[in-house]
């Protein structure tokens, strides 16, 4: 094995894909430009690993005593409390928020039989 890698055996050597190569490894080493490629040392690759494998196994103080085991930390991850942050913003909306059943929600009045069938007859062409 050589000691510098690309971008995509770089990736492959800590095993991650490349947004999380970027966000979790690439901070940490200092790739060299060779031409209009990246190499990274499989030393500083291994290193940065280490690192975060240290940082994964410290003990999470955040975590409060009271706390439930339920709502623990899972996949290196915080749970969110619930109604802290909302799903998405409340627009009005541009119907009436409350419809009455079995009512039509269009602006205009309905057609009836004999209007609707006299427009047609207008529309057709003769002959």
């Amino acid at each position: 094995m050589s000691r510098g890698l690309p971008l995509s055996e770089a990736m492959a050597h800590v095993g991650l894909k490349r947004r999380t190569f970027d966000s979790l490894i690439r901070p940490r080493v200092t790739p060299i430009r060779v031409g209009t490629s990246l190499i990274f040392d499989v030393y500083d690759l291994d290193r940065a690993f280490d690192e975060l494998k240290a940082a994964s196994q410290a003990p999470d103080t955040s975590a409060s005593a009271s706390e439930p085991a339920q709502n623990a930390r899972r996949n290196g991850r915080p749970i969110p409390q619930k109604g802290v942050e909302p799903w998405a913003d409340q627009h009005g909306g541009s119907t009436p928020t409350k419809a009455v059943p079995g009512r039509s929600t269009r602006s205009g009045a309905a057609l009836d039989f004999a209007s609707a069938v006299s427009q047609v007859l207008a529309k057709r062409r003769p002959g």
